[in-house]
């Protein structure tokens, strides 16, 4: 499976990594050209949780822009 994933990782144009260090193993060694390679961590890095007025602002800014009425509840799915 090593060299299946290696071989993958040399073929393709960009490769995208979850953090710094899977993307330093990979580069150093798959022999990747660290020019080709990212990290996108999952989710958002945030220093606190969203405040309830940052949570009702943000609530009335999609509610607008989608056109969700006041009944209708709001959810969240990340996956």
């Amino acid at each position: 499976m090593w060299q299946y994933e290696r071989l993958i990782h040399r073929i393709t144009d960009n490769n995208f990594f979850v953090t710094e260090e899977d993307l330093q193993y990979a580069v150093k060694h798959y022999h990747l050209s660290p020019a080709k390679c990212f990290v996108i961590t999952y989710g958002t890095e945030l220093a606190h949780c969203p405040r309830e007025n940052e949570r009702s602002v943000a609530a009335k800014t999609l509610r607008q822009l989608y056109t969700i009425g006041e009944e209708e509840k709001i959810l969240l799915f990340n996956g």
